[in-house]
C-alpha cells in the first residue's frame, strides 16, 4: 500500500525505514521543521536549586548546549520513553531514568523518585509539550521551570512530494502523528487545491486530538488508533 508520512525528521525516516521493512511504498513528507531556539543562558543564575532534568523527547538531547550540559550532566534525567533515554546516554549524561510510556508515566516515576519536598525540576524540551507536567508532578511538593530548545515551523509550501502521491491513481493513506501535523496537511493541500484529492484518502490519526483538524475540514476516512502509538497506529493499515 502507499503510505504517506508528514511528520517531522527524524521521526518521519525511522517510521519509513519501519514500513518499507513491511512492504510498504512510503512517501516522506515532513510537513513540520524543527528550529532550534538560542539558549543564551539556560542553565540559570540559580543552577544550584535543580534537582534533576525532564527530557520529554529524542530531539531535545541533540540540542542541549554545551553550556547546559556542563552544568547538569551530573542530575539525574527523567526521559518520557526509551528512545529518548538513549539519546540522553549519548548526549553524556550518565544518571537518566526512562518513564517508558506517557506524559503520565512520566508524572509517575518522578513523583516516585524520593526527591525533597521543594525541588526544582528543569524541563528542556519544545516550545508546544503535551500534558501538563507541573501539575503532575506537585502533589510531591516539586516544581518544574520550562525551558524551550526548539520550535516546530509549518512549512511554507505543499512538499512536491505529497502533492505527486496526492494525484497519484490508487488506495493511499496517509499517516498522522500530531494535531500540528494534520492543522498543516489541512491548510497546505488547501492551498495547492488538492483538498478533494486529499479527501479520497484514508486518514490513519494517532488520537482523537490527531483527527480534530481533519474532521473540521470535512475529511471523513478517518480512523483512530485505539492507543496512542505508533504499533496501534500502524495496526490501522491492515484494519
Amino acid at each position: 500500500m502507499r503510505l504517506i508520512l508528514v511528520r517531522p525528521e527524524p521521526e518521519a525516516g525511522r517510521s519509513a525505514a519501519r514500513l518499507a521493512r513491511l512492504g510498504h511504498e512510503v512517501v516522506n513528507a515532513p510537513l513540520l521543521v524543527t528550529e532550534p531556539i538560542a539558549q543564551g543562558q539556560a542553565a540559570g543564575s540559580a543552577r544550584d536549586d535543580v534537582a534533576a532534568l525532564v527530557v520529554t523527547s529524542p530531539r531535545s538531547a541533540g540540542l542541549i548546549d554545551d553550556g547546559t550540559r556542563a552544568a547538569f550532566r551530573h542530575l539525574p534525567v527523567f526521559a518520557v520513553g526509551d528512545r529518548t533515554a538513549a539519546a540522553m546516554l549519548e548526549t553524556g549524561f550518565a544518571d537518566v531514568r526512562s518513564a517508558a510510556g506517557d506524559i503520565l508515566a512520566l508524572g509517575r516515576l518522578i513523583a516516585a523518585a524520593g526527591l525533597p519536598a521543594g525541588a526544582r525540576l528543569l524541563s528542556l524540551g519544545g516550545e508546544e509539550r503535551a500534558g501538563d507536567l507541573a501539575a503532575l508532578v506537585a502533589p510531591a511538593g516539586l516544581t518544574v521551570e520550562r525551558r524551550i530548545l526548539y520550535r516546530m515551523v509549518q512549512v511554507g509550501s505543499l512538499p512536491p512530494s505529497l502533492a505527486a502521491a496526492l494525484r497519484a491513481p490508487g488506495p493511499a493513506a496517509v499517516l498522522h502523528y500530531s494535531p500540528r501535523s494534520a492543522e498543516t496537511f489541512v491548510a497546505r493541500v488547501g492551498e495547492a487545491g488538492l483538498a478533494t484529492a486529499a479527501a479520497r484518502l484514508d486518514h490513519l490519526c494517532l488520537s482523537p486530538a490527531v483527527a480534530a483538524p481533519l474532521a473540521r475540514a470535512g475529511f471523513g476516512r478517518l480512523r483512530i488508533a485505539a492507543t496512542p502509538d505508533e504499533a496501534a497506529l500502524l495496526a490501522l493499515i491492515e484494519g
